[in-house]
């Protein structure tokens, strides 16, 4: 309906001035706005209360300009076609109650929609095991982007391995696995947890806090190890190409 289509463009146009306001604070910080000179891009966790910070902005990022991009390319069926699209990302940096609600029902729901039914329901299928078709899921997932990561940094790697520029950035193969691997460990924990006596304790959480407040918790349980994921797309670059399609706003000082 004409209603919806008005809707879905309003929030494409508040995110793409979000994304402008993200993109003039992060770009002359270098996406380092609370501690600089850290190696985003390091192999093991982090708990420095700085560059936890600075995770949670790169994934709040990372997020929002996914969401933007899917939401313009949704338009275009729904205006011309009258299709109407479900969000495929859907605010999980801040609406999330728990890591499973984060990766099953907001980031990224046409990927997970793919992999429940291509992985999750066969193993557990075969195994009657939740635990095990989650940690293949999310093994999956971790194979598909070090393959998507092979993609984009093809040409760092052909120029590292031609001699081109021996100084190029190749991100190790298994860190996507890893970082994925983490995330589905915090949902078998969430299994265990909500199947204990701990859970009447915590219970309260989602219920009497601020809905965004309980997302940025829900986030924090994988902020140590966000830069695996990350810290790979600034060290390419990938951001400071997409903020060639965004105006900057620049404040001068006298």
């Amino acid at each position: 309906t004409l209603r919806t289509i008005l809707v879905k463009a309003s929030i494409f146009l508040a995110q793409f001035i979000a994304i402008t306001f993200i993109f003039s604070w992060l770009v002359p910080m270098e996406y380092e706005p609370f501690v600089e000179n850290f190696e985003a891009i390091k192999f093991h966790p982090t708990f420095d209360p700085r560059q936890l910070a600075n995770n949670f902005v790169a994934a709040a990022l990372t997020s929002v300009t996914l969401s933007w991009s899917l939401q313009g390319v949704a338009l275009y069926p729904q205006i011309f076609l009258g299709c109407e699209n479900y969000d495929v990302v859907d605010n999980p940096m801040f609406n999330s109650s728990s890591p499973s609600d984060f990766w099953g029902k907001r980031w990224n729901r046409l990927v997970h929609g793919c992999l429940k039914r291509s992985v999750y329901k066969p193993v557990r299928s075969y195994s009657s095991s939740k635990g095990l078709a989650t940690i293949a899921t999310f093994l999956m997932s971790g194979l598909l982007h070090e393959y998507c990561w092979i993609l984009l940094f093809y040409m760092n790697i052909h120029e590292k391995n031609e001699a081109i520029l021996q100084d190029q950035y190749v991100p190790p193969f298994g860190k996507q696995m890893l970082f994925f691997g983490w995330n589905g460990i915090l949902i078998i924990l969430e299994y265990i947890v909500v199947g204990s006596s701990i859970s009447t304790m915590i219970s309260w959480f989602p219920k009497t806090l601020p809905k965004p407040l309980v997302g940025m918790l829900v986030c924090t349980l994988a902020l140590p190890v966000a830069h695996w994921f990350t810290g790979d797309l600034i060290e390419l670059g990938y951001f400071q190409h997409m903020q060639l399609g965004f105006p900057r706003i620049v404040v001068h000082r006298k």
